[in-house]
């Protein structure tokens, strides 16, 4: 297990079109789940916009707690049944392949009736802003790097984390990419950076 620690609270501000487009993603009752909610800033906001029930973990106690006190009422206190809703956002690539789908199955397993997650992956692309960057950094160890400072320990391209995804009988409904230089409207998804995807069960 890798623990990552936050040493402080953050907060979340996406634009109008990114909202619309989680409030899209909810239910109708949404009984959410976030594995891996750090200081509970996504957390928060996500739960806000439809009438939610909310339970978390994390391995930073001192996040964890912050988050249940900020999520006040929403907060499950006794273990949330019936979870429709599982937020995964920075979690996944902080582990290898099979840890991945471990995982995922075991989101699933918590799972009841309109099941779906919502899941922010870092994608792996060598010639993205991002990575050349990280190399220019590095002085040509990009991927070294990224493993001392960033935590990440899965480079997985888009097809390989929708095959990933396919495999633990998941299926990508939708995507959104934050746009990098708004002047520009240049996509984090033309560059292969990060992107926010919503799924749900084929099996």
């Amino acid at each position: 297990m890798i623990k990552f620690k936050n040493k402080g609270s953050f907060k979340v501000a996406p634009d109008k079109q990114f909202l619309a487009w989680i409030k899209k993603t909810l239910p109708d009752y949404p009984r959410i789940f976030d594995y891996g909610c750090g200081y509970g800033g996504w957390t928060n906001l996500i739960s806000s916009l439809k009438c939610s029930k909310v339970d978390v973990d994390d391995v930073d106690d001192a996040a964890l707690n912050f988050t249940k006190n900020l999520l006040g009422q929403r907060y499950e206190k006794e273990e949330l049944q019936d979870v429709n809703y599982i937020i995964l956002f920075a979690v996944l690539e902080l582990f290898d392949e099979d840890g991945q789908k471990d995982i995922l199955k075991k989101m699933k397993d918590k799972m009841k009736g309109d099941k779906r997650f919502i899941i922010q992956y870092n994608l792996y692309h060598l010639f993205s802003i991002r990575w050349i960057l990280m190399g220019i950094r590095s002085w040509g160890s990009a991927k070294h790097y990224h493993e001392r400072h960033k935590f990440n320990r899965s480079y997985l391209n888009y097809k390989q984390v929708e095959s990933l995804f396919n495999e633990v009988g998941l299926k990508v409904e939708d995507w959104y990419a934050p746009t990098l230089f708004r002047g520009l409207k240049v996509s984090s998804r033309i560059v292969k950076n990060k992107l926010f995807l919503a799924l749900s069960f084929t099996i």
